[in-house]
């Protein structure tokens, strides 16, 4: 009986461990400021890429693969680094929403910005 109980609450332990585990630092981690430029820049593109929808259907995916390589080029990085920076930095929820919030934040200032002169 107590052999029970013991595996019984070896088992409920194991259980309580936590679903995501922080994965290992990547090796070329990106810097938390060149992600948050890397996020921003890849928005205003899909934004500009998708929006030619009707006009460049069957192509619209490709132009946006093709600008997306500049981007990180102009970062001297390349998509698997972003998306395993994209990935480690995403496992730790609140400093992920402060890396959002800094995306927002900058999006928000820049659409100030383009009103302001547009008036």
């Amino acid at each position: 009986m107590r052999i029970i109980i013991f595996v019984w609450i070896a088992f409920v332990v194991g259980s309580c461990q936590p679903i995501f585990k922080q994965p290992p630092k990547p090796q070329n981690l990106l810097d938390e400021n060149i992600l948050v430029e890397i996020i921003i820049e890849t928005l205003l593109l899909q934004e500009k890429v998708f929006s030619l929808n009707n006009q460049y259907s069957e192509h619209t995916n490709t132009i946006y693969k093709t600008l997306e390589k500049e981007i990180f080029a102009k970062y001297q990085t390349d998509s698997i680094t972003y998306y395993q920076s994209y990935d480690y930095y995403s496992k730790d929820i609140e400093h992920f929403e402060k890396i959002y919030n800094r995306v927002c934040d900058s999006l928000i200032i820049r659409r100030e910005r383009i009103f302001s002169t547009n008036k």
